[in-house]
């Protein structure tokens, strides 16, 4: 157990471990020459040298001005990057024990405060277990010319709004001379263009006034193209007119500068617009989802990686980002849902339906504390950089998988005999939050639960256990425990346990109605049933410094307490009958730390960090994703990415899609 881990994400064991793309120096495997296995998970011993864990431990010590927030970015190998943790310091320094994965070759930091952002890269080579960042000095700064974080839309229909990034509400602006599906920003001159039928317009956003750029501004001939960004690093145009070809453009000109051509896009990517946020990530939102582009391939060649794990449920007309890192979508609807996206993982919600079709945005943040002077709820941070901006206690958020998203738990419920693979039987969706103060102590956690499958007869509870001391512990509510099965506290913690164990439901068939058909949610051809939304809340006794999400997550069976079945190499707690380790299917082997993995190293529990494609009932795992036994059999380094429906990667007659 991790009493002070950064990163959020669970640690997901034997499977589903390395699931957020671990890779390894010099040991990445090609995939286009790796065929599928011809073997079943079940039919092979997995490597003895995979030994599931990918964190290593470290200080963090970060010196800058008072009332500063910094994000902390942990960057894969390939450059992509995920939010690790919000830290706010009230004297300008902070020294963060860490426990990262070892997947992440670097560490950017971001400070926010008067002066504007500073960013700094601290290499993560040669395991280094202390890193010193020094933000008093140097910085790369990013700030824009217009003080302000909203977005522009346009439509077809010449109307033009200026959009908040912080609550979406829109005011309309003078009408666009033409209607356009194209627009982007020039943060450097102030002005949003516009193409239409070979004509470019901007629009001055000082003096409110449209007029006519200049003509002969289509480089792909006629027609009109769906996607448009500026990049403010280069201070030039990107247009594109299909799923594969991009345009770099001279803004004031519109002179061709140079010509690149997409691969790596999956499943038909037409429609949707490009997004350049400063910080340097290129992205394109369209109808497959969301993707990061990679222009440093050479030989005009741009590298796409899906984010997203299948296609949308939208056609995506358009993209946007705001100050704090979010990306923006819009529907093609003839009334457009505004979608905010995690660029992490391509997670999303609905935050705003407008009267009208949009089209295209165009986004101007400006990262100066400058524009950043409410704070509601009086607590130093400042509304925009504030998480909880209505509640003075906390103000910074670490997210599990991330804030938007959901990861799954699933369970075979026949241990320690043998499954039948298709991990289903139990279906836990799970997000958790780490809710701090200004002075990065943790004042309570929120976990929220939804079952998502019943593919058992089996009446099987669900519980966690958390790395805290139950003294540290005020009071747990939320749970759902009505069958005489668990014994709790007056706090809500299971008694007979000397680790924090929290039950969640006792039955997970009174969480979820049962709709017809022996099981819930394994027949495509039953009904769909939604789980109840559970929120646990646990309240502290004090302030703590650190990091304690929930984990070790379980299952009990049949009303059975002691009945436990939890993640591979997960010990079971105190109230679980040990005797049963050993027997049947099960290899546990207590003395060497190993738990709930048969002879072959395959669990009866994973996680996954995504929403997760179950398969229908009976169906083995390995029948409905055709390059998981790869994966395992390479220790997470080939197909890291096997859970998405990129081309050839699943079977979908084999998995349960309603959700």
């Amino acid at each position: 157990m991790r009493k002070y881990q950064l990163i959020t994400l669970p640690i997901s064991l034997i499977l589903i471990l390395l699931l957020i793309q671990c890779k390894k120096e010099n040991s990445v495997l090609s995939q286009s020459n790796v065929s599928i296995s011809s073997k079943r998970l079940d039919e092979q011993k997995l490597p003895e040298d995979f030994n599931f864990s990918t964190y290593q431990d470290g200080t963090l010590k970060i010196f800058s001005d008072p009332q500063t927030t910094f994000k902390v970015y942990g960057m894969y190998r390939d450059d992509d990057e995920e939010l690790l943790s919000t830290i706010h310091s009230k004297n300008g320094e902070v020294e963060q024990r860490l426990s990262f994965s070892t997947r992440f070759s670097s560490l950017r930091i971001v400070a926010h405060n008067e002066t504007g952002q500073k960013e700094k890269i601290v290499s993560n080579s040669g395991g280094q277990s202390f890193h010193i960042v020094d933000f008093t000095g140097t910085g790369k700064t990013n700030s824009s010319a217009v003080p302000t974080n909203v977005l522009y839309a346009v439509n077809s229909d010449r109307d033009f709004l200026l959009v908040s990034a912080l609550d979406y509400s829109y005011q309309t602006l003078p009408q666009l001379l033409q209607g356009t599906i194209a627009c982007a920003v020039d943060t450097f001159n102030n002005w949003v263009y516009y193409h239409n039928s070979g004509n470019m317009y901007k629009y001055d956003i000082v003096s409110q006034t449209h007029s006519l750029a200049y003509t002969n501004a289509n480089p792909f001939g006629s027609g009109n193209f769906p996607r448009m960004e500026f990049d403010c690093n280069t201070q030039h145009l990107f247009m594109s007119n299909s799923s594969t070809s991009i345009k770099e453009v001279d803004p004031l000109t519109g002179n061709v500068i140079a010509t690149y051509t997409i691969q790596g896009l999956v499943n038909g990517s037409g429609g949707g617009d490009l997004t350049f946020p400063p910080d340097g990530n290129r992205y394109l939102a369209c109808f497959s989802g969301l993707y990061k582009l990679d222009f440093s391939v050479g030989n005009g060649i741009v590298q796409a990686t899906r984010i997203s794990a299948e296609n949308m449920p939208y056609q995506l007309t358009s993209a946007g980002y705001d100050r704090q890192g979010f990306l923006y979508a819009c529907t093609n609807d003839t009334q457009s849902k505004m979608l905010k996206m995690d660029p992490s993982d391509g997670s999303y919600v609905i935050v705003k339906t407008f009267p009208m079709k949009i089209n295209d945005l165009g986004s101007v943040v400006s990262f100066s504390n400058s524009i950043c002077t409410a704070d509601s709820d009086n607590d130093g941070v400042c509304d925009e950089l504030d998480d909880f901006p209505d509640d003075s206690t906390v103000c910074c958020g670490q997210y599990t998988p991330s804030q938007l998203g959901s990861g799954s738990l699933a369970f075979e419920d026949l241990w320690p005999t043998q499954g039948d693979y298709d991990f289903n039987d139990l279906v836990v969706g799970y997000n958790y939050v780490q809710m701090k103060n200004s002075n990065d102590e943790v004042v309570r956690i929120k976990a929220n639960f939804q079952v998502k499958a019943v593919g058992a007869s089996y009446h099987n509870g669900f519980g966690f256990q958390i790395d805290l001391n139950p003294s540290d512990i005020a009071s747990i509510s939320g749970s759902r425990l009505n069958n005489g099965i668990v014994n709790v506290d007056a706090k809500g913690l299971e008694i007979g346990q000397s680790k924090s164990t929290i039950i969640v439901f006792d039955d997970a068939f009174d969480v979820i109605t049962h709709v017809g058909g022996p099981y819930i949610n394994t027949d495509p051809n039953q009904a769909l049933s939604i789980g109840e939304e559970i929120e646990i809340v646990i309240e502290l006794n004090q302030n703590l410094s650190g990091s304690f999400q929930p984990e070790n997550p379980f299952i009990f069976v049949d009303g059975d307490r002691t009945h436990e079945v939890h993640l591979g190499n997960e010990s079971p707690t105190d109230l679980a009958n040990i005797a049963l380790l050993g027997t049947l299917s099960d290899h546990s082997a207590p003395e060497n730390n190993i738990y709930y993995k048969n002879e072959n190293n395959v669990p009866w529990g994973i996680d996954i960090s995504h929403n997760f494609r179950y398969p229908r009932e009976k169906i083995r795992i390995d029948e409905g994703y055709n390059y998981i036994v790869n994966w395992a059999m390479s220790e997470g380094i080939a197909y890291p990415d096997w859970y998405k429906d990129n081309s050839g990667y699943r079977n979908e007659n084999k998995l349960y899609m309603k959700h």
